[in-house]
C-alpha cells in the first residue's frame, strides 16, 4: 500500500479554490493520466506544488507491505504496471511472484534497479535526527553508512581515519539491524550526537536480497564518489553547528537617508541569500530576518510569540516568515529572497526605513 495525503500528522490540509490545495495539485500533477512518472516522483512534484502555495503543508509519503520499494518506482493508480508484480533473475532462475490472475505473465524480467536516498538539502541540528527516505530499488534489505567525508566510504581509508564523529555505519553498530527494512531512516541518537556538529553529511545505503546476515546475494550499493560512477553521494548541510556560525559577516548595503526626501534609513541591511524554506538559511541572514520579524506588529504579520534572535533556522522561523506573506498577501512560500517583495515589506513593516510621503 502507498498513502500519499495532504499533510503532516501534526498539519492542516488548506482549502484552494473548489478543491482542496492538496487535491488540487493532486489533479494539476495528474493532468488526466499524462503524468508518467514514478510513486517518488509523483509525491515530489506535488508536494513541491504545494509548499510554493502554503509552506506549513506538507504531504505525506506513507507505505504498508513487502517490495514497496519496487512498487513505488511505477506510475501511480496503475494496478497491472510494469515491473509488478516482481520478477527478477537470481542465480540464472527465474523467480517472480507473479499469480494467476495478476494479468501479468510470469517468467518476464526486469532490470535490477539501483539503490538510492532521499536526504533534506539542509538540516537545523536543533530540530532533532534527521529522517532519511531510503529506496531499496530490486533488493529487500539494506545497510546504511553516513560519513562527513565522502573519502571514509572507503573502507581503507575508514578503517585508519573512521571514528564516531565522522562516520556511522549501520552494519558497524550493534544497535541496529545488520538487514534493515523500513522505507524511512532515523539516525540514532548517539550516532546523532556525534556527527552533528559536522558541516554537513554524506549518505550512501547498500541492499542485498538476501536475509541471511552471512551473506550478500545482489549485493547493490548507491552512488558516490567511491562508486567509481563519477557521481557524489547524497549531502545534508546541517544548520546551527559552530562551523555555520562562525561564517563571515553579511555584508550590509546600508542606506544612508534621507534619498530625496523619500527614504530614511535605520539600519537597514540586505541579506545575502535566501532564508526560510529549502533556502540557504545562513547564519547572519537568518538572524537578520528573525531581527526584523520580531519588530512587525502582531497585526501586520509579525510573530504572535517572539523568535528567539539566535540565527538557526527551524520551524518557528519558517511559520513566521509564513505568517508575515499571508497576511501580506504574498505567495505564502516560507521563504525569503535578497531584494524580494517578502523582504522589501519586512524591512518597511519592522521600521527599518520610513517613507515620506
Amino acid at each position: 500500500i502507498i498513502l500519499i495525503s495532504g499533510c503532516q500528522d501534526h498539519e492542516f490540509s488548506y482549502d484552494y479554490g473548489t478543491n482542496g490545495l492538496f487535491t488540487s495539485k493532486v489533479k494539476e500533477t495528474w493532468n488526466t493520466g499524462n503524468f508518467n512518472g514514478t510513486h517518488n516522483r509523483f509525491h515530489s512534484d506535488v508536494a513541491q506544488k504545494v509548499t510554493s502555495n502554503q509552506a506549513d503543508q506538507n504531504p505525506n509519503f506513507m507505505t504498508l507491505g513487502k517490495n514497496i520499494s519496487v512498487f513505488s518506482q511505477n506510475k501511480p493508480f496503475i494496478v497491472n504496471a510494469p515491473g509488478w508484480p516482481i520478477t527478477v533473475i537470481s542465480g540464472g532462475t527465474d523467480t517472480s511472484t507473479a499469480g494467476s490472475n495478476t494479468g501479468v505473465t510470469s517468467g518476464t524480467t526486469t532490470t535490477n534497479q539501483q539503490p538510492s536516498v532521499n536526504a533534506p538539502a539542509s538540516w537545523n541540528i536543533n530540530d532533532g535526527q534527521p529522517v532519511i527516505d531510503i529506496i531499496k530499488g530490486s533488493n529487500n534489505y539494506y545497510y546504511i553508512e553516513i560519513v562527513n567525508n565522502e573519502q571514509l566510504f572507503d573502507y581503507t581509508y575508514w578503517s585508519d581515519n573512521g571514528n564516531a564523529q565522522n562516520s556511522f555505519f549501520s552494519w558497524n553498530d550493534s544497535s541496529v539491524s545488520n538487514r534493515l527494512t523500513s522505507e524511512q531512516f532515523t539516525i540514532p541518537v548517539h550516532a546523532w550526537n556525534q556527527l552533528k556538529n559536522s558541516e554537513g553529511l554524506y549518505i550512501r545505503v547498500g541492499t542485498t536480497s538476501s536475509s541471511n546476515e552471512t551473506e550478500w546475494e545482489n549485493h547493490m550499493v548507491s552512488e558516490s564518489a567511491m562508486s567509481g560512477s563519477g557521481q557524489h553521494a547524497p549531502f545534508m548541510h546541517l544548520i546551527g553547528t559552530t562551523v555555520e556560525v562562525e561564517s563571515g559577516p553579511v555584508p550590509n548595503t546600508n542606506i544612508t537617508g534621507p534619498h530625496d526626501g523619500d527614504v530614511e534609513s535605520e539600519g537597514y541591511s540586505q541579506i545575502s541569500d535566501s532564508v526560510g524554506y529549502q533556502g540557504e538559511n545562513k547564519y547572519n541572514d537568518v538572524l537578520l530576518v528573525q531581527a526584523k520579524l520580531n519588530l512587525v506588529p502582531i497585526s501586520e504579520g509579525g510573530p504572535t510569540t517572539p523568535l528567539v534572535e539566535d540565527g538557526l533556522y527551524g520551524s518557528k522561523t519558517r511559520n513566521a516568515i509564513t505568517r508575515f506573506q499571508r497576511e501580506q498577501n504574498l505567495t505564502s512560500s516560507g521563504k525569503i529572497e535578497p531584494g524580494d517583495s517578502t523582504f522589501i515589506l519586512l524591512v518597511l513593516k519592522s521600521g527599518s526605513v520610513r517613507i515620506y510621503a
